[in-house]
C-alpha cells in the first residue's frame, strides 16, 4: 500500500550540548500514529533515519561522522549521541530525515527536523525580563533563553506548541535538561516554575531566578555545572475579577439596541493586547471606525440590514509593552544604523529533475547544509564552499555550482536573534518556531499557555459590568462547561506584527491591528543580545483592509459559516492540478479531497461533503455514483415574511397558533402560505479533553446537565450505531453522537460533557444513520414543515393562526415539543415563476435553473471541475488556490453581465480547507477571500442568508429584496 504521511510533531530546531544524548523516535508520527503503533499494524512498512552530514556507517545500525552518531534503521532510531567536547572542526548543525517505505510499492514519505550542536552556553535570562502575572490566575511561566557559544540563541526547556496545547519539554536535550526555580518572595514560584500569585503575595515587582543543570555535563564556559538565569515578575490584579473601575461600554457607532436586549442580541465584546495605557484613544478609534462601517455595508453586507439587532461591547486593559510575542528566529541587517530584522526562512528542498545546484536559491541551501551562525559571516565563500566539502553529503561538483549571491544571502541569516516576548496583559503569542520545512501552520496567533488561557481569562469576564453598572460578562463565560450565548463573540486584538488569525471556536477569535510586517524595526545595535521588535500604536489611525477583512470573516465562523477554501498548496506549481494527480498523491498532501464522514460539515450551512449529495452510491465503495442536486444543502426557501416564534405551536383542531416575539405578527395577513422551520440553536457535545475536539450528542442515557464538570473515561466505542460508553466511578453512561464521529474517540481517554450555542445549521438535518460504513450516505431529512395558510392574525397578542394549506398537513412532536434549545421561525417564502410547476413552487436561494443543469449527467460536476486529458477527459476536481473560482455555468444560465456569474448560487468545489469531494455555494465569497484589489469583497448570497437567519431572521425580506436587485438569480 502506499506509504503513509509522516511528520516529526513538533518539527521545531533541537538545540543540544555536546555529550548529550537524545531520542527523536518518540516525536516521529506516521500516519497520526507512534511509531510503535503504527508499525506494530503494518510490519511490512520500513522506518529509516538518515543524516546530510559526512560520516559512514558502523555495526549495530549506526551511522557516525564528525563527532555525530545516529542509529538509522530500528524502532528505537533517531538515537542521536555527540561526543564531547567534539572536534575542531565543529558541525554547527545538521538534518535528520526519517523516511517511512512500503517495499511492495516502493512508495515514501519523509520528514525532516534541524538539530543544533554547542559546546556551551554564554549566557541565559528571563523572558520577559519582566512578566506581569494576575492576582487570582495560576499556572504562569518565565521563559528560559539562552545564548550559546556560537553566539545562536533559543528558548530552552519547556516549549509550547500553540497548535495542540502540548508542552513539549524537549528543546534542549528532551528530558536530560533540570531547571529549578526559586524566589525571595515566599510561595510566588515553585520548584517546577509554576507561579502561583494568591494569599499574601504582595502586588508589585518580586525577583525570580532559574538555575540550569544537565546530568553533569558543564554547561557554561570555564566548565561551569550550571547557568542561571534571572528576571522579575510583577503580580498585578487587572484581570482577578475585583476591580470596579474596569467596565465595558457600549460602542457609540453601533446602534446598539442596548443592555435591555442583552439576552436577545448577539452581543460582541472587543478586548486589546499590547496596547499601552497611553494607546487607549487608538484602540477605541479602530473599534468605533470598525464597527461603523460594519454597519453601514462599507465593509460587508448584511450587516448593514442587521443595524441594531447586534450589541457592540468594548473594554480596555493596559499592557507593559506594545505589541506581542513572536517566537521564532529573525536576524538582523544594520542599514545605516538602522537595525532591521528580517525572518529566517524555512528550507526547501530541491526538486532534482529540474532545479540543479546552479540554480539553488537561499531556501535550498537552507535545506541541503544547514544554517549559518555568526562566525560564518566573515568567511570567504571559497573557505565555505571547502568546509561544506568536508562537512556535508553534497558531491563537490554541487558545492562548486552553488551560486555566489545565494551563499552571501545565507551568511548573512548567522546574525539570528529570537526576540524577547512582550509583556502584554493577555499574553497573545504567534507562533512560528523556526523549523527545516514549513511542516505545518506555525504563525497561528493564540494565548501562550505559559501565560493566561482562554478559561482563565473567565476570571476577568465573569464579573464584567457595563458603564451603568449592569452586568454583562456571564454572556461570555463558561458556568461549568455550558459556555454562555455569547462566548464564540469576543474579539481579541491583538498589536502584534505578525501572524494568522484564529477562532476558538468557541471562545472568541484574534484579530492583528496591523498588516502583517515581514520587515522589523529593532532596538538597540547589531551586536547587542536579547533584542526586541519596536512597535508603536500610536502610528495607528485606522485598521488596514486586510485586518477589517479578517476580523469579519472570523465573525462569520462565530456565525457557522465554514472556510470556503482549500488551504495554499506546498508547491506553487501545485495550483490548478488535479485532486487525484499522481505528484501530488506522492506526496501524500491531505488537503487534495476530503476523506471523512459527510457529519463533520453538519455545524455549517454553507459546506456539504460529496458523500451527502450523491445518488444511488454503490455500498462500500467510496465516492460512487454521481452528484444529485436535489439535495444540495442549501435549497433554502427565498423568504419575504419572517417572524421568530416565542414559544412552541399550540394545537387547534386542525389548525396552530404560533406567538411570535412582539411587534412581528403584524408582516403577515390572512391567506399567506407560510412553512415552520426549525434548528437546534444549541446543543449538548461531548469534549475529548486531549483534543478539544466537540461532538454532538444526539442522545444519553443520563440527564446532560448533571455530567457538567465531570471527568468520563470512554469503555466501549460502537462505530456501526455511533455509540460511545463513558464511565466515572461505578456509573456507565451512553452516549449517541453525530453519525461517523466515533472515529475521534479512543478507548481510555477522558471526556466531559458541555454545551454549544451555534448549534445547528439552519436548516437543520436530520440523520438516519446507517448500520453499513461510513461510505454509505445516511438519510437526511431537511427540518421544514409541510405547507400551511394564515388564517388570522392578532396583532395585540403577537399570534397567527394557521390552517394547513392541503389535506392532511400537521406539525409533528418535534415542532410542538422541539428539543430544548431549538430555535423556530415562521415565513412565507417567494414564488417561483409559474412555469417551474409544483415541485419548485417557491424560490429557492439555488435557482431550479441551476438544478436542472447540474442534474444531467454530463454536468454533475462542480462548476469549477476541469476536463482531465490523461484519464480521456473526464471532468474531474482541481487544487484551486484562486481568489476567484473559474466557473462553467453556461452563458445561458447568466442572466446578467459575464463578470457575475461567479455569483450565482451553485457548487464549487472547496471547504473545510480542503479542495476536492466537498463543496460551497458561489465561485466569488468574502469567505474564500476578503479583499479585492483596494476594496471589500462580499459574502455570497448563501452565507449573507445564514447570516441573517441566525442575528435577525426578520431582515430576510430585506435581504431578499437586495438578491433580486443583484440580477444573479437564473430564471
Amino acid at each position: 500500500m502506499p506509504a503513509p504521511g509522516i511528520v516529526f510533531d513538533p518539527p521545531f530546531d533541537l538545540h543540544i550540548v555536546r555529550g548529550q544524548s537524545v531520542i527523536l523516535a518518540d516525536l516521529v508520527k506516521i500516519g497520526g500514529q507512534s511509531i510503535s503503533t503504527y508499525l506494530a499494524a503494518n510490519p511490512t512498512m520500513q522506518l529509516t533515519f538518515s543524516a546530510n552530514f559526512k560520516g559512514g556507517s558502523l555495526p549495530g545500525g549506526w551511522y557516525s561522522g564528525l563527532g555525530i552518531g545516529i542509529i538509522t534503521d530500528s524502532v528505537l532510531g533517531g538515537i542521536v549521541q555527540s561526543d564531547r567536547p567534539g572536534p575542531v572542526d565543529n558541525i554547527k548543525n545538521f538534518h535528520l530525515t526519517a523516511t517511512v517505505r512500503d517495499p511492495g510499492d516502493s512508495t515514501s514519505n519523509e520528514a525532516v527536523i534541524r538539530i543544533h550542536l554547542h559546546s556551551s552556553i554564554k549566557q541565559a535570562w528571563l523572558s520577559p525580563s519582566i512578566l506581569t502575572v494576575q492576582k487570582g490566575i495560576n499556572g504562569f511561566r518565565c521563559s528560559v533563553r539562552a545564548r550559546f557559544d556560537d553566539d545562536v540563541e533559543a528558548e530552552i526547556g519547556e516549549i509550547y506548541d500553540l497548535n495542540t496545547g502540548r508542552v513539549v519539554d524537549y528543546k534542549f536535550g528532551l528530558t536530560q535538561l533540570k531547571i529549578e526555580w526559586s524566589s525571595p518572595a515566599v510561595n510566588l514560584i515553585s520548584a517546577t516554575g509554576e507561579i502561583t500569585p494568591v494569599g499574601a503575595i504582595a502586588l508589585g515587582l518580586h525577583d525570580v531566578s532559574a538555575v540550569i543543570s544537565c546530568n553533569g555535563i558543564n554547561l557554561a564556559q570555564g566548565g561551569d555545572p550550571t547557568v542561571t538565569a534571572n528576571g522579575q515578575v510583577f503580580v498585578a490584579d487587572q484581570l482577578s475579577g475585583t476591580r470596579n473601575d474596569i467596565t465595558a461600554s457600549l460602542v457609540s457607532t453601533g446602534n446598539c439596541p442596548g443592555f435591555a436586549r442583552i439576552d436577545e442580541v448577539p452581543n460582541i465584546l472587543f478586548i486589546p493586547d499590547g496596547f499601552h495605557i497611553e494607546n487607549s484613544n487608538v484602540f477605541n478609534t479602530i473599534v468605533d471606525k470598525y464597527v461603523s462601517e460594519l454597519t453601514t455595508g462599507k465593509v460587508s453586507s448584511p450587516f448593514d440590514l442587521l443595524n441594531g439587532s447586534i450589541n457592540f461591547w468594548k473594554v480596555f486593559v493596559t499592557s507593559g509593552d506594545e505589541g506581542g510575542t513572536t517566537i521564532g528566529d529573525i536576524y538582523l541587517y544594520d542599514g545605516s544604523g538602522n537595525l532591521k530584522g528580517y525572518r529566517v526562512y524555512e528550507g526547501r528542498k530541491p526538486a532534482d529533475s529540474f532545479l540543479l545546484p546552479a540554480n539553488w536559491s537561499l531556501q535550498e541551501i537552507i535545506y541541503k547544509i544547514g544554517l549559518s551562525v555568526r562566525s560564518d559571516k566573515s568567511k570567504s565563500n571559497s573557505s565555505l564552499r571547502n568546509e561544506w566539502k568536508s562537512k556535508t553529503s553534497l558531491t563537490p561538483g554541487d558545492i562548486d555550482a552553488i551560486p555566489n549571491g545565494a551563499i552571501d544571502s545565507w551568511k548573512l541569516m548567522g546574525e539570528r536573534r529570537i526576540p524577547e516576548e512582550k509583556d502584554t496583559a493577555l499574553g497573545i503569542t504567534s507562533n512560528n518556531y523556526i523549523a527545516v520545512l514549513n511542516d505545518g501552520n506555525h504563525n497561528i496567533i493564540d494565548f501562550n499557555p505559559k501565560r493566561l488561557s482562554r478559561d482563565n481569562l473567565d476570571t476577568f469576564l465573569a464579573t464584567l459590568k457595563d458603564d451603568a453598572g449592569n452586568l454583562i460578562g456571564p454572556k461570555f463565560v463558561k458556568t461549568g462547561n455550558t459556555p454562555g450565548k455569547d462566548n464564540d463573540l469576543i474579539v481579541f486584538f491583538t498589536s502584534a506584527p505578525l501572524g494568522r488569525a484564529k477562532n476558538l471556536s468557541p471562545g472568541g477569535f484574534f484579530t492583528p491591528v496591523r498588516s502583517e510586517v515581514q520587515v522589523h524595526n529593532i532596538s538597540g545595535t547589531i551586536n547587542d543580545f536579547k533584542r526586541s521588535i519596536n512597535v508603536d500604536n500610536d502610528t495607528i489611525e485606522d485598521l488596514p483592509l486586510s485586518s477589517k477583512g479578517t476580523l469579519t470573516h472570523e465573525l462569520g465562523h462565530s456565525f457557522a459559516l465554514e472556510d470556503e477554501y482549500g488551504e495554499p498548496p506546498p508547491l506553487q506549481s501545485w495550483d490548478r492540478k488535479f485532486i487525484n494527480d499522481p505528484d501530488t498523491a506522492l506526496h501524500a498532501w491531505v488537503f487534495n479531497a476530503f476523506s471523512g464522514a459527510s457529519s463533520l460539515a453538519d455545524w455549517s450551512s454553507n459546506t456539504q461533503h460529496k458523500q451527502d449529495l450523491l445518488s444511488s452510491p454503490t455500498p462500500n465503495i467510496a465516492d460512487s455514483g454521481i452528484i444529485d442536486a436535489m439535495k444540495i444543502k442549501w435549497r433554502f426557501h427565498r423568504i419575504k415574511k419572517c417572524g421568530v416564534l416565542a414559544s412552541n405551536p399550540v394545537q387547534n383542531g386542525a389548525n396552530y397558533t404560533i406567538t411570535l416575539k412582539s411587534g412581528q405578527a403584524d408582516a403577515f395577513i390572512a391567506g399567506d402560505k407560510v412553512f415552520i422551520r426549525r434548528r437546534k440553536a444549541e446543543e449538548f457535545q461531548l469534549i475529548i479533553l486531549n483534543y478539544n475536539y466537540k461532538v454532538r450528542i444526539i442522545s444519553s442515557t443520563t440527564a446532560l446537565e448533571t455530567l457538567f464538570g465531570i471527568h468520563l473515561t470512554v469503555t466501549v466505542i460502537t462505530p456501526a450505531t455511533n455509540t460511545i460508553q463513558a464511565t466515572e466511578g461505578a456509573n456507565t453512561h451512553t452516549f449517541i453522537v453525530r453519525t461517523g464521529w466515533t472515529i475521534y474517540f479512543t478507548i481510555g481517554e477522558v471526556l466531559t460533557v458541555g454545551k454549544n450555542f451555534v448549534g445547528e445549521p439552519i436548516a437543520s438535518m436530520t440523520r438516519t444513520a446507517s448500520l453499513t460504513p461510513a461510505t454509505v450516505s445516511d438519510t437526511i431529512t431537511y427540518a421544514v414543515s409541510s405547507e400551511f395558510e394564515v388564517d388570522s392574525v392578532n396583532s395585540g397578542a403577537n399570534q397567527v393562526v394557521i390552517k394547513p394549506a392541503s389535506a392532511g398537513n400537521s406539525l409533528g412532536s418535534e415542532y410542538t415539543n422541539p428539543e430544548p434549545g431549538s430555535r423556530m421561525i415562521l415565513y412565507s417564502p417567494v414564488l417561483a415563476p409559474a412555469a417551474w410547476g409544483a415541485q419548485f413552487k417557491y424560490a429557492e436561494l439555488i435557482s431550479k435553473k441551476v438544478i436542472e443543469h447540474l442534474q444531467i449527467a454530463a454536468n454533475a460536476f462542480p462548476f469549477n471541475a476541469m476536463p482531465d486529458s490523461s484519464h480521456v477527459n473526464a471532468i474531474t476536481e482541481i487544487i484551486d488556490a484562486s481568489n476567484e473560482q473559474n466557473s462553467s455555468i453556461p452563458n445561458s444560465l447568466v442572466p446578467c453581465c459575464s463578470s457575475r456569474k461567479k455569483e450565482i448560487v451553485g457548487l464549487y468545489s472547496g471547504g473545510r480547507r480542503y479542495h476536492g469531494n466537498t463543496y460551497h455555494p458561489a465561485g466569488h465569497c468574502f469567505m474564500r477571500s476578503h479583499i479585492h484589489g483596494n476594496s471589500y469583497d462580499e459574502f455570497c448570497a448563501v452565507c449573507r442568508y445564514i447570516l441573517v437567519d441566525i442575528i435577525d431572521p426578520t431582515k430576510h425580506a430585506a435581504l431578499d429584496e437586495v438578491y433580486s436587485k443583484r440580477k444573479i438569480y437564473p430564471e
